[in-house]
């Protein structure tokens, strides 16, 4: 119960009477929902770096053609 009741103050803004004065569906269901978000958060991150890395390898590598060489 405690770790709900940190979490739901940390991360989901309520205080500490909003927490202690709700029933204990009430705090598991606004947990469960914080929980989803996060899933879907790192889900959503995980494609932005998928696309990111496989629109990067496409990039041609471009060399400068007769540098001069460093003597």
């Amino acid at each position: 119960m405690w770790k709900e009741v940190y979490s739901l103050i940390k991360h989901g803004g309520f205080s500490y009477s909003d927490c202690m004065d709700m029933p204990v569906h009430e705090r598991r269901f606004f947990i469960n929902e914080m929980l989803e978000q996060n899933d879907e958060r790192i889900k959503y991150e995980k494609q932005q770096m998928n696309q990111s890395k496989s629109s990067n390898s496409s990039v041609p590598n471009w060399s400068v053609p007769n540098a001069p060489s460093s003597k």
